[in-house]
């Protein structure tokens, strides 16, 4: 059976969370911090692939989507 890229990237975000469940995380990504740096914190509510995509729910309603294009 082959995993997706998205499928794997999804995991791989889950462990994150899951290891890192007492820390405070704030997200930096690739073009700036998403939210206010140190400012905003989150948890991992739920994370779902659809097709390419990964949907992670973030808590206080944000849902940040991601297209992987490579694990």
């Amino acid at each position: 059976m082959t995993v997706s890229t998205a499928e794997s990237a999804r995991r791989a975000i889950e462990t994150f969370f899951g290891i890192h469940a007492s820390s405070v995380i704030t997200l930096r990504l690739p073009d700036g911090y998403f939210g206010k740096p140190y400012d905003n914190y989150y948890t991992l509510e739920n994370t779902d692939t659809h097709g390419p995509r990964i949907e992670i729910g973030l808590g206080y309603g944000l849902t940040l989507t991601l297209i992987p294009t490579d694990f």
